[in-house]
């Protein structure tokens, strides 16, 4: 009854569309149906979040805000509003806001165990500790559980482990945790495993391991159950730390008895041996030696120990256990390291690996188990361990090379081991150049051969020998760095590719391919080898340094920005879901887990990586898009910043680098050490010391951009806003500093394995003098502020210095750009040499160039008022002299130097894009065929058609017609001439019928056109807001310069030639916000029928389609992409309809050639090297908005309208991808069908092999032989030879495609021939391509068959969906009556519920009066019972009282008589 009373609540029911449109992403329509219920339920709080929750989605955030804030205000207590309300704060980032939600409510319910426990939640999602401890007990009060109680002790926990004091931590939190458990362990009222474990936690903490010890010990610790041996292993660690050796020992060698392979154990085992040693402990005379058992404290009982499991093992028929074996040489290692003589104990060391290779050598694991014990064997041994450990391996079968290979994988694996073993040794180090080619040339063939055991293996599992293809690589590597000859590395580069080919999910093979392209500066294959990857979580700490490092560095930008991106996501979502761990730790009562959720956390958040890809990606938005998209100062604004202060923790900076991510066997000496390690992290930090103090700066710099005036300024000093410039100074200090220790770090020259950590960009960012010039460039800062105080009357000095300044940069900047210049690409004596240092020089170059620019930005700001103040004293004092001052003359110098170095830099980057071209057109050939040379590329133009609702408004500028000399009723008849024929005289019901039949099961719905157009002032003219300011910096300087010469009436003080005055004074660009548009209708996209060659000077259309973008490429982004064609585009729409993820996109240009220019340079292009969605463009001949009452869904005369592939969503024309269509007419892409694995339609499931079915007959006479199937609509009917009803069906339909049902070929009755497509195999049943008996047709006619049935059958799909959405519609309506009658049904049902309630109701009354006069007669028989028992007693004891008087009167009576007889 509950629940049924609970679903008909009228809020839920009124809530349940708000509900559902925020579930399936539909935030607008939530808006709008939350207003309207609104309007009739005002003090609906629920509605009105509900509604802030799709505000805050669409980006309304201060309204959304405001809106929670008034519901928040009135404090509601409804399980609606609440939740809605949490999860509208969680997406504002607003948690402590919840806690204020529940705090009003418990408040106001405060019996409420829910709202108790939501308020416990609150506060662990911010860490109020102290609060969580309150609300947790104020819940156990409520409802007395053991969790609620707990919950609170672990709260107390978490204030130790978060308290600064670390004395107020273990007097005060821990002891009060303690005692509250403490008093549960005495009331026995310790139930679950988790609070047993929070015991000792406590325990621990307070360092009490004596107490703690007894609580593992005793029956506490039987309810440790959930973790093998987690008793053992406590108490292990507990004797450890209280230092009791013979106990740690004991357990130690009790614990190996019963499993001698468990490794964790040994070591504590050896470790007390030698603790016990070092104490001379002496075993007790009498008893046993501890509780734990028995203490083996010298050597010879240890290795006695030692040998017995080994004897064990040795004697086992089945896999012996490695454990054992590996102890012995452990302890052999120990002991030498003692320098004990009991060594020899063991034997010797050569013998004992040989005998661990002969056991466990056909195991991956034997070379990371020996390779640690590889130090034990001297140097003149190595060569004889090698050659007697070759005997072992069995390789018998010889090749074409003369090597011999292994029959089996476990003889491949002992001689894979074998090889490892020897590069381990340095054997493969110390041979000389031709010595490691042959050794290459043995692996490769040692690879290639092994191939073949793992010929049936799936995609995602390894090959066997895939370790001999990662060894020669390895070679390969080595003879690079030795020689410096790169043929060795592209060799090594093929060899990984060819490995990738046979194992594609080898990440070792990823990884070095990573590393090599980097190396190489060949960037664009890493992003998708690091995709491919496929890391997870924390791997973006731990391995995204492999790509954050060489993207920017190569100048992949928009790979650098995305690879931050990928990294910050990681880092930002670690904060929400820790406390989302918490919260189910709490829940579940791990609270062992809830201080390494917060360790974890801690340790990301001060994490190396994590501060590099923020100052990186914010470095990056201000060199891609400040003073392009946004001013400096906005783009500033809009980034977490503040010049003041260090958010980087550089005191707790950790280092979550895995260094040792390559798999690797050098020897030691060429090993990554700890010292690498340190070096690194040290030039990584003052790198990142560098990049975070140059972005600080700018920062400021940014702050400085509103200049106040000059009497301002003295204001503003005696008011103390002037002490920005202490700031300055600081940050300045600060960067000079951080220089110095910079240029002492390059001049050591640390040299890192090649499988070590990456070079910082720190050196060639010093040898490029980029660090120095970015510097003084920003050091000009302070002498900019002076000049603004001082005035440029009476600083001379000043200026000169300032003017110097200029001149350095200019100086400095030239030999950046010098260190630039060179071959990227260089061919010699037929062998390629790269050079990516230059690039990254180029990429130091421009990121200079930015900041130099940003600072003369800021310089011209300074200038303008000083000159104009200048030229007004000058006007005062009549003065007729028309020299400029020397800093605004410096500064134009300046200026045009500038121009002139982005000129070179232009001019550079032109001649490295000649030179790659020229080395890829050296590299073709003529050889062999050449027909590939001359294609002719065609296309066909499509048609763009809005059908709208009557409703709807029409868009702006829309219509569009590359056919020129129509009118627009010309084109009006051509677009609905089919249609005006099919509706005319026709009634409105059979109007509405055509239209309804055509439109079939497509719903309209709401369309976004957003319309940016270029500014229109393209030539000269006034700004039209009025102020000159926005035209530039620059140009302001300038104007004014020119302004003021001429009111003197001289000359300006600048050269004719000066490049200053060859700039432009408008240029065009995109400003402001775009038209947008919503309209309500169907988006057709249609074909012509003919096609058009991009070779033939024709008319085709100045307007282009971008047919699918995806949704993750912005309108910012677009932009990005059409700059280049920006001066020649006339306007661009995006239109959004209910297609997901993607979006469409018109551009229509000034004329066609710059169209053609357009479609060459980016049809097929990716749209970036992230995304792998290319660029598919379509010409475009017509784009109509026609209403739908007017059959703008009817069919259009000459066209074809195009389907969308349910597969991917996305249009499909043979034109642009193939188009393949299945046996039951659906149509896909061909790529996209290939990944669907079955034989079935990805559609409707139907088999593209059926079998044939005995009872299929023609539907008209009945006949079962020589039966066709039409493809349009599935009629059955029997041939041409028998009754002619499959004929006379294609006459009344013109149904053109028939299938013969015996052997599945397509008959085109419109060609009156076979179509040859596509036929399912008599063997095999899978869909081959037909071909005729006898002659076969060539390549040609084949291509030109399978296109023209590719067209005639997109044709027939009109009529196809025609035919199916009448038989939805009939099936509809028979839906909709059974709907009907079980609605009738369902209402008869509940009405008869309700009586039945009603009846349940009346007779409970009943029955409850009758249980009450039962209880009351029940209670008056007992009450009698108890009265008749009493009597019956009385009666009992008035009997025997009565007896007994009669008793005695017989007794008197007696006595008279006999006195009376004997009387006198």
């Amino acid at each position: 009854m509950a629940a049924r009373g609970h679903v008909q609540d009228p809020n839920d029911r009124r809530l349940r569309p708000i509900y559902d449109y925020l579930d399936n992403g539909n935030n607008k329509m939530a808006i709008q149906q939350a207003d309207k219920l609104l309007k009739k339920h005002k003090d609906l709080h629920c509605a009105k979040v509900l509604k802030a929750i799709g505000l805050q989605r669409t980006g309304k955030q201060d309204e959304a805000f405001t809106l929670a804030q008034e519901v928040a205000t009135l404090e509601p207590t409804d399980d609606n509003s609440l939740q809605a309300l949490t999860i509208l704060y969680r997406e504002m980032h607003r948690p402590e806001l919840v806690t204020k939600l529940y705090e009003a409510a418990v408040k106001k319910v405060p019996l409420s165990e829910e709202y108790h426990s939501h308020l416990f939640m609150a506060y662990a999602r911010v860490g109020e500790y102290k609060k969580m401890q309150q609300a947790g007990m104020a819940l156990y009060k409520i409802v007395p559980k053991n969790p609620y109680y707990f919950w609170s002790v672990m709260s107390l926990v978490m204030q130790a482990i978060s308290a600064q004091d670390e004395k107020l931590a273990q007097t005060m939190f821990l002891p009060l945790a303690e005692r509250m458990v403490e008093k549960m362990v005495k009331e026995e009222k310790i139930e679950a495993e988790a609070e047993v474990q929070l015991y000792f936690m406590i325990l621990e903490r307070l360092g009490k391991c004596v107490e703690a010890l007894e609580v593992i010990r005793g029956p506490l610790g039987e309810k440790l159950t959930s973790e093998l041996q987690s008793r053992e292993n406590k108490c292990m660690m507990l004797y450890q730390r209280l230092q009791q050796w013979p106990e740690c020992n004991a357990l130690a060698h009790k614990l190996l008895l019963k499993n001698p392979d468990d490794w964790q154990f040994y070591p504590s085992y050896f470790d007390s041996l030698f603790h016990l040693i070092d104490q001379s402990w002496i075993q007790p005379e009498e008893g046993d030696h501890c509780p734990e058992g028995e203490v083996h404290h010298t050597v010879a009982e240890v290795v006695r120990f030692v040998e017995e499991r080994i004897k064990g093992e040795d004697g086992k028929e089945s896999h012996s256990l490695r454990g054992p074996y590996l102890a012995r040489l452990e302890l052999m290692h120990r002991l030498r390291k003692r320098g004990c003589a009991e060594e020899r104990l063991l034997g010797d060391p050569f013998e004992l690996m040989v005998q661990f290779f002969g056991k466990f050598g056909d195991k991956p694991c034997c070379i990371t188990d020996l390779k640690i014990y590889l130090h034990l064997l001297p140097a003149e041994q190595h060569v004889q361990f090698i050659n007697r450990l070759s005997k072992a391996v069995p390789l018998r079968e010889q090749g074409e090379e003369g090597f011999s290979f292994p029959e089996d994988t476990k003889a491949l694996q002992r001689h894979l081991c074998l090889c490892q073993l020897s590069r381990a040794l340095g054997l493969n180090h110390s041979l000389d150049v031709d010595g490691k080619l042959r050794l290459i040339t043995e692996l490769k063939a040692h690879y290639r051969y092994g191939l073949k055991f793992g010929k049936n293996a799936v995609k995602t599992e390894l090959q066997f020998s895939d370790m001999y293809c990662l060894m020669a690589a390895h070679v390969y590597i080595d003879l690079w760095t030795e020689t410096g000859d790169e043929n060795m590395v592209w060799q090594c580069l093929g060899l990984l590719q060819e490995g990738l080919s046979h194992s594609a999910s080898n990440a070792q093979f990823k990884l070095l391919l990573l590393l090599l392209y980097c190396r190489l500066g060949a960037f664009e294959p890493v992003v998708d080898l690091y995709s491919s990857l496929d890391a997870k979580h924390v791997q973006h700490d731990t391995i995204g340094f492999l790509l954050t490092r060489y993207a920017e560095s190569l100048g992949q930008f928009a790979a650098a920005s995305q690879s931050c991106n990928f990294s910050l996501r990681f880092f930002h979502s670690n904060q929400k879901d820790t406390s989302e761990y918490i919260i189910q730790a709490y829940k579940y009562g791990a609270f062992e887990k809830i201080p390494e959720f917060i360790a974890l956390r801690n340790r990301l958040n001060q994490s190396l990586h994590f501060a590099q890809v923020r100052t990186e990606r914010m470095l990056l938005d201000l060199f891609l898009e400040a003073d392009i998209v946004l001013s400096l100062e906005e783009s500033v604004r809009a980034m977490p910043l503040s010049a003041e202060d260090d958010d980087i923790p550089w005191d707790n900076m950790r280092d979550n680098r895995d260094l040792t991510v390559f798999t690797s066997w050098d020897p030691k000496e060429r090993e990554l050490t700890d010292e690498h390690r340190l070096r690194s992290l040290e030039e990584e930090s003052v790198w990142l010391r560098l990049r975070s103090l140059t972005l600080r700066l700018l920062t400021f710099l940014a702050g400085l951009g509103h200049t106040p005036s000059q009497q301002n300024s003295k204001m503003s000093n005696e008011n103390g806003v002037g002490d920005k410039t202490s700031v300055l100074g600081s940050l300045l200090s600060q960067l000079n500093q951080t220089l110095q220790t910079a240029a002492q770090l390059a001049e050591k020259h640390i040299q890192y394995p090649f499988l070590g950590p990456p070079a910082t960009r720190l050196a060639p960012a010093l040898s490029s003098g980029s660090c120095q010039c970015q510097a003084a460039a920003l050091q000009l800062s302070v002498h900019l502020q002076e000049l603004e105080t001082v005035g440029l009357d009476e600083s001379s000095e000043l200026q000169t210095q300032i003017c110097n300044s200029f001149k350095s940069l200019v100086v400095q900047l030239q030999e950046i750009l010098n260190k630039c210049k060179g071959d990227l690409l260089e061919m010699k004596e037929s062998k390629l040499k790269t050079q990516p240092s230059l690039l990254e020089n180029l990429i130091f170059f421009v990121e200079t160039v930015c900041i130099v620019l940003w600072m003369a930005s800021y310089c011209a700001k300074i200038l303008r008022p000083l000159k104009t103040g200048l030229q007004k004293k000058k006007k005062k004092k009549k003065d007729s002299q028309t020299a400029l001052p020397v800093v605004v003359c410096g500064f134009q110098e300046l200026t045009g130097s500038l121009q002139d170095l982005l000129t070179q830099a232009l001019e550079h980057i032109k001649g490295q894009e000649t030179g790659m071209t020229a080395l890829k057109l050296a590299s073709l050939t003529l050889e062999g065929p050449t027909q590939w040379l001359f294609f002719d590329m065609s296309v066909s133009l499509v048609v763009i058609r809005l059908e709208l609702a009557v409703q709807s408004p029409s868009p702006q500028g829309f219509q569009y017609s590359a056919v020129e000399g129509m009118s627009e009723e010309e084109l009006r008849d051509k677009a609905l001439g089919l249609a005006k024929h099919a509706l005319s005289g026709k009634s409105e019901l059979e109007r509405e019928a055509v239209l309804h039949q055509h439109i079939g099961s497509r719903a309209m719905g709401d369309m976004v056109i957003e319309t940016f157009e270029p500014s229109q002032d393209k030539g000269g003219g006034e700004d039209p807001g009025g102020s000159a300011e926005q035209d530039g910096e620059l140009q302001a300087v300038n104007t004014e310069d020119t302004k003021g010469s001429q009111e003197d009436g001289a000359v300006p003080g600048t050269a004719p030639d000066s490049p200053s005055k060859q700039l432009p004074d408008h240029i065009s660009f995109f400003s402001g916000n775009p038209s947008v548009e919503i309209i309500y209708g169907i988006m057709h996209l249609y074909k012509t029928n003919k096609m058009t060659s991009l070779t033939e000077d024709v008319g085709r259309s100045a307007m282009v389609c971008i047919l699918t973008v995806p949704a993750t490429m912005t309108s910012h982004d677009l932009m990005k992409l059409m700059a280049p064609f920006n001066d020649v585009m006339e306007h661009m729409k995006i239109i959004r309809d209910s297609t997901p993820n993607q979006y469409m996109v018109l551009i229509k240009f000034c004329t066609q050639a710059d169209a053609d220019s357009f479609y060459t340079a980016c049809n097929g292009r990716q749209f970036n090297s992230i995304e792998e969605a290319v660029c598919q463009l379509v010409y475009v001949e017509r784009a109509e908005v026609i209403k739908s009452e007017e059959g703008a869904s009817l069919p259009v005369m000459e066209l074809t309208e195009l389907p969308k592939c349910t597969v991917c969503l996305e249009r499909m024309d043979e034109s642009v991808n193939g188009i393949l269509t299945t046996l039951c007419n659906h149509s896909f892409h061909s790529q996209c069908l290939q990944r669907w694995e079955d034989a079935s339609c990805p559609v409707c499931r139907y088999c593209q092999t059926p079998e044939p079915v005995e009872e299929n007959k023609c539907f008209e006479c009945g006949v079962q032989e020589n039966l066709w199937i039409c493809l349009i609509c599935g009629h059955i009917g029997c041939g041409r030879y028998v009754s002619r009803h499959a004929y006379k069906h294609f006459e009344e339909t013109q149904h053109t495609y028939a299938m013969q049902l015996t052997n599945h070929r397509v008959w085109d009755y419109a060609g009156d021939n076979y179509v040859h497509r596509l036929v399912a195999s008599k063997t095999d049943g899978k869909m081959v391509q037909y071909e005729n008996e006898g002659d076969a047709c060539h390549a040609e006619k084949i291509d030109a068959l399978q296109l023209e049935y590719s067209y005639l059958l997109t044709s027939q799909l009109e009529s196809q969906r025609i035919y199916w959405e009448n038989k939805i519609v009939h099936l509809e309506k028979e839906t909709a009556e059974e709907i009907n009658n079980m609605k009738a049904k369902f209402k008869e049902t509940l009405e008869r519920c309700d009586n039945l309630e009603q009846r349940l109701g009346e007779i409970t009354k009943d029955k409850q009066g009758i249980e009450k006069k039962y209880t009351q007669l029940n209670s008056r028989v007992v009450k009698l019972s108890q009265e008749l028992k009493e009597e019956q007693e009385m009666n009992r004891c008035l009997r025997a009282n009565q007896t007994q008087l009669q008793a005695q009167l017989a007794e008197e009576e007696r006595k008279g008589k006999e006195s009376a007889l004997a009387g006198p």
